[in-house]
Parts: structure tokens; C-alpha cells; sequence
């Protein structure tokens, strides 16, 4: 699972070939349309709206590409799509949100075996990448922090004889009621997100 990089995608692909499953982080999907609507989904110059009539309006954008994302079956996908482009091109006199389906298309729709439920399965409801790169972190933190060279022997002697002796300690005394799974502030908010993405599937 990989933010929506087309430089790591293609480097997968060279590396592991065809048959290697690449999923996009919904995560990662959610933040970039939010700030596309908030950028192309606006009122015709000339046309005064106010605050919570522009917010209502990006979020009705937004609301269709969700819709995209949490689509069950190929026929509710296509549905989908068609109902977002509609909204996007049957603009009135007042907005013009054609610039959203513009951004769509070219960066998502080419894609949408990678992103959307339609075809996403067998993925553990695992649908972000949050908790792989919050343990990337730690890791260069707090293992790697004080290295100045870190060879690939140095690497793989502190993965199997530093990382994962601690990771099987806490593992054993979590499981067994020795400690509690302690989180900081952005690991607690990672897994908030991370769970409000499994109700929204489900």
C-alpha cells in the first residue's frame, strides 16, 4: 500500500513486476480531495456566496467521490462516476466545479483498481498506510537517530538483533496484561482515522 505516487508505482512495477498488488492509501486519497475541491469547486466570478454555501457545495464534490471509493460492485461504480460527472459539467449560472472532474480523471480514474472497494478486497480491512509509516518513524528515530553510516549490514543487524527483540517483548507483555498499547498523540489520531475508514466501508 502506497501513498498515490506514479515515481513509486512504477518503481514497484519494475521492480516486482505485473503480478505485484498495489493499493492506494485512502488516507492519503481523502487529504488530496479535499484540498482539490477546495481548490477548483468555486462560484462563477461575479456570483456571491457565502462561507457555508461554498463549503456546503465542495462537500457535496467531495461526498461524489467517496461515493466512488466505498462503490461494492463495478455497476454502483460506474453509477457513481456518472453522477459526479454530471454534477461536475451540469454546472448552472452560479458554479463551475468542471475543474474537479479535470483532476479526477487524469489523476484517479486510471487507477481505480487501486483505490476503490469495488476492487479492493482481501485487504484485512486495511485501507491506510498510517501505522506503517508512524512505525518508519519511529524506527529512524529512535534505532537509527544517532548512525551516521547505515550500511545494509548495519541495518540488517539492528532490525534482527535490536527491532525485533523489542517488538516481541511488547508483543508478549501487551497480549499477556504487562503493559498497555501506549500511543502518542499522532498514532491515537492515525488509528481514529484509520477506524473511521472501516465504519464508512462497512
Amino acid at each position: 500500500m502506497i501513498d498515490n505516487s506514479d515515481t513509486e508505482l512504477l518503481a514497484i512495477r519494475k521492480a516486482l513486476g505485473d503480478n505485484c498488488r498495489i493499493l492506494i492509501c485512502h488516507w492519503h486519497i481523502l487529504r488530496a480531495w479535499r484540498k482539490q475541491s477546495m481548490e477548483k469547486v468555486f462560484a462563477k466570478d461575479g456570483v456571491r456566496k457565502t462561507v457555508a454555501e461554498i463549503k456546503a457545495h465542495r462537500q457535496e464534490g467531495l461526498q461524489g467521490m467517496i461515493k466512488m471509493m466505498m462503490a461494492g460492485t463495478k455497476a454502483d461504480y460506474e453509477l457513481c462516476y456518472l453522477d459526479f460527472s454530471s454534477w461536475c459539467l451540469d454546472f448552472d449560472d452560479e458554479w463551475d466545479p468542471s475543474d474537479l472532474l479535470v483532476y479526477f480523471d487524469c489523476e484517479y480514474s486510471n487507477k481505480k483498481e487501486k483505490w476503490s472497494n469495488t476492487w479492493r478486497h482481501q485487504n484485512l480491512n486495511i485501507d491506510t498506510n498510517n501505522y506503517i509509516e508512524s512505525w518508519h518513524h519511529t524506527f529512524k528515530e529512535s534505532y537509527l537517530s544517532t548512525l551516521k553510516k547505515q550500511h545494509v549490514d548495519v541495518l540488517v543487524y539492528i532490525l534482527w538483533d535490536l527491532v525485533l527483540r523489542d517488538v516481541m517483548e511488547d508483543h508478549i507483555k501487551t497480549t499477556n496484561h504487562f503493559q498497555s498499547i501506549v500511543m502518542n498523540a499522532s498514532e491515537k489520531k492515525r488509528q481514529r482515522i484509520a477506524y473511521r475508514l472501516s465504519e464508512q466501508e462497512a
